[in-house]
């Protein structure tokens, strides 16, 4: 219950804070000139659609994802079929938001002529939606494959731990 409480708190400050448009900060930062003798600021749109969406991928989407088989089989008594479907629905659901975060981070980039990889915030950025691309196509292989088959049971701990791995840098 506090983890969805968290959860409707985040998503309703992602929305009330794009709707923050009178704010000049929001939408507008400086871009130095490269001439070193006279510095220039140029507004340039700072913050864009590509928070909210990474926003909702992995605080809201994929953390739900990590608690559904604890909290729909658990504690509500849904079936394992469809807690196997809710927590894969959850995860491809993420993946999509992911995905919607990365082409507006791509329109914005191109918009401003911005290089993609000069911080270690892109670098985590292309390394999160790798270990997620694995993440969410093992959990379809999982879902694919059902309880019964050998090798998903297997490997149901590496991925439990792949997916720990992954949340870890994405909230990084």
């Amino acid at each position: 219950v506090i983890v969805h409480l968290i959860m409707a708190w985040h998503t309703g400050m992602i929305f009330y804070w794009f709707t923050m448009d009178h704010i000049h900060w929001f939408r507008y930062s400086g871009k130095p000139d490269q001439n070193d003798e006279y510095q220039h600021f140029h507004p340039v749109i700072s913050i864009n659609y590509h928070y909210m969406f990474m926003l909702l991928a992995y605080p809201v989407a994929m953390s739900e994802a990590m608690m559904v088989p604890r909290l729909y089989h658990v504690m509500f008594g849904l079936s394992e079929p469809n807690t196997r479907n809710a927590q894969t629905g959850w995860q491809v659901w993420g993946f999509l938001l992911l995905i919607s975060g990365i082409i507006f981070i791509h329109e914005q980039k191109e918009a401003n002529e911005d290089a993609y990889l000069y911080s270690p915030h892109g670098w985590d950025g292309v390394f999160t939606v790798g270990l997620s691309f694995v993440w969410v196509m093992w959990s379809i292989m999982l879902w694919t494959l059902g309880t019964s088959n050998r090798f998903a049971r297997r490997s149901l701990p590496w991925f439990n731990m792949w997916g720990l791995m992954t949340y870890t840098v994405a909230i990084h």
